[in-house]
C-alpha cells in the first residue's frame, strides 16, 4: 500500500518500482514524504520550483489532485 501511494495510486508505475527499483521509474513519478510535505504546506517556495523543474508541472498538479483525495475531508 505504502508503494502504491508513493507512486499516485499508479500500479503499473508502483509494480515497476517494486521490480526494477526507484531508478527505473521515468520521469521521478515517486514521490518522497518530504516532497508530500512541501506541497501541501506550500510554504518552502524553493522545495516546490525544485519539484516543479524535476518532476513535472504535470507530475506536480496530478500528486496535488491526489493528496487532496487522498487526505480529504471524510463526509
Amino acid at each position: 500500500m505504502a508503494t502504491l501511494y508513493r507512486c499516485t495510486g499508479d500500479w503499473v508505475i508502483a509494480r515497476k518500482f517494486i521490480i526494477s527499483g526507484e531508478a527505473s521509474v521515468p520521469g521521478g513519478r515517486v514521490w518522497s514524504a518530504e516532497d508530500d510535505q512541501a506541497l501541501q504546506e506550500g510554504m518552502d517556495l524553493d522545495k516546490m520550483e525544485e519539484l516543479r523543474l524535476q518532476k513535472g508541472n504535470v507530475e506536480v498538479y496530478r500528486r496535488l489532485q491526489f493528496l487532496n483525495t487522498f487526505h480529504g475531508p471524510s463526509e
